[in-house]
């Protein structure tokens, strides 16, 4: 017995040693790399952790809160898995009012919106605009409907409007990766600005097609810069109009250059392209009972894991706020339509995570007002662990410096959050958050990535 003991008490003892050995090994490296001049005055928040069993290895400033940027998308994205499930598909609606004679629809082609962020968005095959257009013809067709004398428009129960979330800045939602959220969300809310730049620094620069093609007011000043001087170009818009202004620079001495620009009012060119599909009459029919209208079609967007990659492996802001809005709908209080934010906080305050964790104010982590702790990202991450679809999880986290991790930034901070594994094999999962940093984007990635080597290569065993 005293043997059996003598055994226990001393693989306990070998165990804390070596688990004393590598918190003083990652502390060294986290040390060194604070150090740098870089970061004199940034604030570093780690934390890592056992993927199996959960156990905390190491952490520093794991209970700061610090904007995280597009790592707040794994928070968005796990609660939106936990709550509906990978299978999930968003539904939009196509019905249409009337009578049908001689192959003429005498009515109105109403369209009931979900949110669906992948509604005519050219990354899936089946929510190509060109798709939907050919099957709306052919369930129409299929009820012997071959030209509308009406108008094709949004159910007048939703509304249209684009929602801009809270903390979002001017400079960020003219573009495209600043759009909107809306109940009726098209081509991912963007569109792309084709131009010709001048021979010289300073000369005007042509708009030159505007892709898909739309109508929206646009005032340009956007002009010639250096060669190879890069994008500088940014799109400006006021919320509640749909006035456009192009301004900054593009390169000169090439060809063509384009960018991509927020859409303001997405369920206009939704139906302007939509009412292509089939011949459409100048007779305006609003405003009929809603009672009286016959269903055709539902267009079933690509399921949440399918959704999940663009938003993770592309980081595309409109997926995290209509998920969060789709999250919003299990909202069972009494005020389901008003903050977003307070049923995340309660979700996950039930797995763990205190709600003071998580001052949050979007689905995407563009606000810059966001604040969230390297600890709760973690546990965030061990919870997905645990969970069914956790493997739709981790394959659409993208593959960056060869760990499956999600990056983040926005000006003045570098997020990375994930799964690393040591030289032996183990795995851990983990979060990492600098702000306010000095020097170049590059200069800093470049250190957070020796880090992580470091890490990967000698600090966890």
């Amino acid at each position: 017995m005293l043997k059996l003991t003598f055994v226990i008490c001393s693989l306990i003892s070998i165990y804390s040693i070596r688990a004393q050995d590598m918190r003083s090994r990652v502390n060294t490296l986290v040390s060194a790399f604070e150090k740098s001049r870089q970061f004199k005055h940034a604030i570093v928040s780690i934390s890592i952790a056992e993927t199996s069993g959960g156990k905390i290895v190491y952490e520093k400033n794991s209970q700061s809160g610090l904007a995280p940027a597009s790592c707040l998308k794994i928070l968005t994205a796990a609660t939106a898995l936990d709550l509906f499930g990978e299978d999930f598909r968003y539904q939009t609606k196509f019905g249409y009012t009337g009578t049908v004679s001689d192959g003429i629809l005498d009515g109105n082609i109403i369209i009931t919106g979900s949110g669906d962020p992948s509604l005519g968005s050219e990354r899936f095959k089946e929510t190509h605009p060109d798709n939907i257009c050919g099957e709306l013809q052919l369930q129409l067709n299929n009820r012997g409907i071959e030209s509308v004398r009406g108008v094709w428009q949004t159910d007048p129960r939703q509304t249209t409007d684009v929602e801009i979330p809270g903390g979002w800045i001017w400079d960020d939602i003219g573009n495209y990766y600043g759009a909107g959220f809306s109940v009726f969300n098209w081509h991912e809310n963007s569109y792309r600005i084709f131009m010709k730049p001048g021979k010289k620094v300073g000369d005007p620069v042509v708009i030159v097609e505007k892709r898909p093609q739309n109508n929206f007011p646009v005032r340009s000043e956007i002009t010639t810069g250096k060669k190879g001087s890069g994008d500088n170009a940014y799109v400006y818009f006021k919320p509640g109009t749909d006035s456009m202004i192009y301004r900054g620079t593009v390169p000169c001495c090439i060809d063509s250059f384009d960018i991509d620009a927020a859409m303001p009012d997405p369920a206009r060119q939704m139906i302007m392209r939509l009412s292509t599909c089939v011949g459409t009459g100048n007779n305006k029919k609003e405003n009929l009972p809603l009672t009286a209208v016959t269903s055709f079609y539902t267009h079933r967007s690509p399921t949440l894991a399918e959704l999940t990659k663009p938003f993770l492996q592309k980081s595309i802001n409109l997926y995290g706020e209509s998920f969060l809005h789709l999250i919003n709908t299990k909202n069972n209080s009494s005020d389901a339509s008003g903050d977003l934010i307070s049923f995340v906080q309660e979700f996950w305050e039930k797995k763990g995570i205190d709600k003071s964790a998580m001052q949050i104010e979007d689905g995407s982590g563009l606000s810059p007002g966001n604040r969230i702790t390297t600890d709760a990202l973690v546990k965030v991450l061990l919870y997905a662990g645990s969970r069914p679809w956790f493997s739709s999880f981790y394959d659409a986290l993208p593959v960056i410096n060869g760990l499956k991790m999600k990056s983040g930034y926005i000006e003045g901070t570098r997020s990375y959050t994930g799964f690393i594994k040591s030289k032996t094999g183990k795995e851990y999962c983990f979060s990492l958050i600098v702000n306010n940093y000095d020097k170049s984007f590059a200069t800093v990635t470049a250190s957070i990535f020796q880090l992580l080597d470091q890490l990967s290569k000698s600090g966890l065993d």
